[in-house]
């Protein structure tokens, strides 16, 4: 185009009239001074031999005396004449093939103008041409404008959901931090709490046994009495059967009647003495049967805090599995966020391919890395959750032994008591 442009003006200035004017001017201009130069020469000859002649005629005693002299200068004048006459010559040679020149310049003239005529065809439709391609590349330079101001509100836009996101993932840091620290101060207490229900269980063991001991003891004692009580059943029937007989016989023997009737009192007392034994002995059962309702209190209140502490662990867990359906929640978003900036991409790398290439460059990078900060966040939460699942599933397994111990040891015990109480009324 820049050499087509240059052709067209260099066409243009031949064809112009002032153009050639000028170079004829300046042609002209050289031959009159070549000519002026000449007429001077030749002026200035004939000067001097009318200044010769003049000398001749007035002193012709000077004339004689300076005669080799003058003829040295008029032979000195006669060469620069010739030399005038040569210079003329070159200047007649010169103004020939400056004509010459002239009328190969018209001849070109006349075949420029003859190009000029057939290529102002062309340069019209190359005009035409370059018309168009202005209003393509103004069209093209307005969709790249436009492309850049969408690229740009493109990137601001990613940078303030980036920012967005950089403040979401802080808080959700911030929010998983507490809830960690949170849920490690649970585990604390309910650890403490643990350790706190052992301590109880132990000293209820412990009481336990001591009861039990005691029980077993009144158990013993109450076995004793039974079996003196059925000692004195039967010496009550045997002195029974000897009032029969002595009631029978009253009348013969009064003597054995009346130690009959004192032994009988004494036998008497002797019963109503272990009636006394018996009374006190179920006082110590009743005593012995409300240390175990304290007993039994004491393990419902525990069980109500295993089951606090049960309840406490499974909102823990239902806190763990939100935490983990808000990150998954974040997760799917910055995947659709993710396809929707590569779409965008993808429209930019249409229209301005390498300015789409590096912004997709850069989003990737950002994605990713913003995928990569996700991804180690649900990892650290699945590991945390990992940790207080299994703590908890210990907790639990530890709680539930506990529980079957305590119910082992107290409705096992209790079980046997009560057989053995029952046993003991039927046998009574």
């Amino acid at each position: 185009m820049s050499k087509l442009a240059d052709y067209s003006s260099y066409i243009m200035t031949m064809d112009d009239p002032a153009w050639i004017s000028y170079f004829n001017s300046s042609a002209k201009r050289d031959i009159t001074n070549s000519n002026k130069k000449i007429a001077n020469l030749i002026l200035e000859s004939s000067e001097k031999d009318e200044e010769v002649d003049d000398i001749v005629t007035e002193d012709e005693f000077e004339l004689e005396i300076t005669k080799e002299a003058e003829n040295i200068e008029l032979e000195a004048r006669r060469d620069e004449f010739e030399e005038f006459a040569m210079l003329k010559a070159s200047i007649d040679n010169a103004c020939e093939q400056i004509e010459k020149r002239l009328k190969e310049r018209e001849q070109e003239k006349s075949k420029l103008v003859n190009e000029l005529e057939a290529s102002r065809d062309e340069n019209e439709s190359c005009w035409l041409q370059i018309e168009e391609l202005e209003a393509n590349v103004e069209e093209t330079n307005d969709i790249l404008g436009n492309v850049i101001q969408e690229k740009s509100n493109l990137v601001e836009a990613l940078r303030v959901e980036n920012e967005s996101y950089k403040m979401q993932i802080e808080d959700l840091e911030a929010k998983y931090t507490e809830e960690k620290c949170k849920l490690v101060s649970d585990l604390e207490a309910s650890r403490d709490e643990n350790e706190r229900y052992k301590m109880q269980i132990k000293g209820l063991e412990a009481k336990y046994e001591e009861v039990n001991d005691y029980f077993e003891i009144g158990i013993e004692e109450k076995c004793k009495l039974f079996h003196e009580l059925e000692a004195s059943r039967e010496e009550v029937e045997k002195y029974n059967k000897a009032l029969e007989n002595l009631n029978s016989s009253f009348r013969d023997v009064s003597m054995d009647a009346f130690d009959a009737k004192e032994a009988l009192y004494l036998t008497l007392l002797e019963n109503e003495s272990y009636k006394k034994l018996n009374d006190e002995h179920v006082m110590n059962m009743e005593e012995s049967n409300e240390a175990l309702e304290k007993l039994k209190l004491a393990y419902e209140e525990v069980t109500l805090e295993a089951k606090e502490a049960k309840r406490a662990l499974f909102l823990t867990r239902l806190d763990i599995k939100n935490n983990q359906f808000e990150i998954d929640r974040l997760k799917f978003f910055m995947n659709e966020e993710k396809t929707k900036y590569e779409k965008q991409i993808e429209d930019l790398m249409a229209k301005n391919e390498l300015e789409a290439r590096e912004a997709s460059d850069n989003y990737e990078k950002q994605i990713e890395y913003l995928i990569s900060i996700n991804e180690k966040n649900v990892l650290e939460a699945r590991e945390a959750s990992d940790d207080y699942k299994k703590q908890i599933e210990d907790l639990m397994a530890k709680n539930e032994k506990n529980e079957s111990t305590l119910n082992d040891w107290i409705f096992g015990d209790w079980k046997l008591v009560e057989e053995q109480e029952q046993q003991q009324l039927d046998h009574n």
